[in-house]
C-alpha cells in the first residue's frame, strides 16, 4: 500500500529541470517512465543572452574592421586628390565628356559580356536557365559581393539559379570555375599586355602566383567535380555535376580575356577624358586594370576588393598620368562599375 502511494506521488510530482546549452531549452522530466528529455526550442532566458551578445559583437567588430581598412585605403586616395587639387580641378573643368561616355559604354559592355559568359558557363555545367534569369543571378550576386565575406555572392547566385530551375550543384561548380577562369584570364591578359610595356619582372611573378589556383582548375576542370563531391560527403550528400569539355574551357578563357580588354578600354577612355593618353598606351591600361582587379580579388577579407583595387589601380596608372589624376580615375572607376551593377540589378528586379 505504501509503495503504491509512493509511486503515485512520484508520478504526480514530476520534476522539471531547465538545462540551458547552445541556445536550446531542454526540459528533463523525472517520473515513472524514468528520466527523459526533449528540446523545446530556442532559449529565451537571460542566461542565453551573453553568448548571443558576444557572437553579435564579434561579427560587428569583424565587419567594422574590414570597412575601416577599406576606408583607410580610400582615404589615401582622397588625400592624394586633395593635395593635387589644382591639377585635378583643371582636368575636371576641361573634361572631354565624349571620352567619359565612351568609357562608361566600354565598361557596360564588359559587364554584359561577363553576364552572358556566366549564362553559357552555367549551361556547360548542367545548371542552365533562361538568359534573363542568368543575368538576374549575375547582377544580384555582383551587389552581394559588397557584403563582407566572399560566400554571399556565391550563395545569391546559386539561390537565384536554383529558383529558376537550375541545379545548386551545377551553379556552385560554375561559380568556382568562373572564379578560376577570371583569375587565369586576368593574369594572362595582364602578362600579355605588360609584355608590350616596360615593367618589373617581380610583377610578372606576382601575377602568375596569384592565378596559380585558378590555373590548376582550368587545366583540370574535373577537379571542381572532385572538390564538390568531397564537400558533399562531409554533409552526407551525393553531389554530381556535369563537367565542361576542353573546347568549352578554351572558349570561356577567350571570352573572359575579351572582358578584361573591354574594362581596360573603358579605363583608357576615362583617363583620356581627363588627360592625354595616346592609343599606343591602350595595352598598358588593359594590363593595369586586370592587375588591379586580381589584387582586389585575392584580398578576401575586403568586400569587393574595396580600397585595394583602387589603390593598386592608382599606383599603376601613375606611370602614365600624374598621381592625383590617377587617384581620380581609380575612384571614378569604382563609382562607374558599382553604378552600372546597381542599374543592372534594378533592371532585372523591375522586369521581375
Amino acid at each position: 500500500m505504501q509503495s503504491r502511494e509512493r509511486e503515485r506521488i512520484m508520478n504526480n510530482r514530476a520534476q522539471q529541470a531547465i538545462t540551458i546549452g547552445s541556445g536550446q531549452v531542454e526540459r528533463t522530466t523525472v517520473g515513472r517512465g524514468g528520466r527523459g528529455s526533449e528540446f523545446t526550442g530556442k532559449c529565451t532566458s537571460v542566461a542565453c543572452r551573453p553568448a548571443a551578445r558576444r557572437s553579435g559583437w564579434r561579427v560587428a567588430f569583424s565587419v567594422a574592421l574590414r570597412l575601416a581598412l577599406a576606408g583607410i585605403a580610400l582615404g589615401f586616395l582622397v588625400t592624394t586628390v586633395v593635395r593635387g587639387w589644382s591639377d585635378v580641378r583643371l582636368a575636371v573643368t576641361s573634361m572631354r565628356w565624349s571620352w567619359a561616355v565612351a568609357g562608361v559604354a566600354a565598361i557596360l559592355a564588359a559587364q554584359l559580356l561577363a553576364a552572358w559568359t556566366w549564362h553559357w558557363l552555367s549551361a556547360a555545367f548542367g545548371a542552365g536557365t533562361r538568359l534573363r534569369h542568368s543575368i538576374k543571378a549575375f547582377a544580384l550576386s555582383q551587389l552581394a559581393k559588397y557584403v563582407p565575406g566572399k560566400l554571399w555572392s556565391v550563395a545569391v547566385r546559386v539561390r537565384v539559379t536554383q529558383e529558376h530551375g537550375g541545379t545548386a550543384a551545377g551553379a556552385g561548380a560554375a561559380v568556382l570555375f568562373e572564379s578560376a577562369m577570371l583569375m587565369v584570364s586576368a593574369a594572362a591578359t595582364g602578362l600579355l599586355a605588360w609584355s608590350t610595356q616596360s615593367f618589373d619582372v617581380r610583377l610578372r611573378i606576382a601575377l602568375v602566383g596569384a592565378a596559380a589556383p585558378g590555373i590548376v582548375l582550368v587545366l583540370y576542370p574535373r577537379g571542381i567535380s572532385f572538390l564538390l563531391r568531397t564537400m558533399g560527403r562531409l554533409v552526407r550528400r551525393d553531389v554530381r555535376v556535369q563537367c565542361p569539355s576542353r573546347t568549352d574551357v578554351v572558349l570561356a578563357f577567350g571570352l573572359y580575356c575579351a572582358v578584361w580588354i573591354c574594362f581596360g578600354t573603358g579605363i583608357h577612355c576615362v583617363v583620356r577624358s581627363l588627360a592625354a593618353a595616346p592609343l599606343s598606351n591602350l595595352p598598358g591600361f588593359v594590363a593595369v586594370y586586370s592587375t588591379a582587379w586580381l589584387a582586389g580579388f585575392v584580398v578576401v577579407f575586403l568586400p569587393g576588393g574595396l580600397g585595394v583595387r583602387e589603390g593598386v589601380l592608382a599606383s599603376l596608372l601613375a606611370a602614365y598620368v600624374p598621381l592625383p589624376i590617377a587617384a581620380v580615375v581609380a575612384l571614378m572607376s569604382r563609382i562607374i562599375v558599382s553604378s552600372l551593377e546597381l542599374a543592372l540589378a534594378g533592371v532585372v528586379a523591375w522586369r521581375r
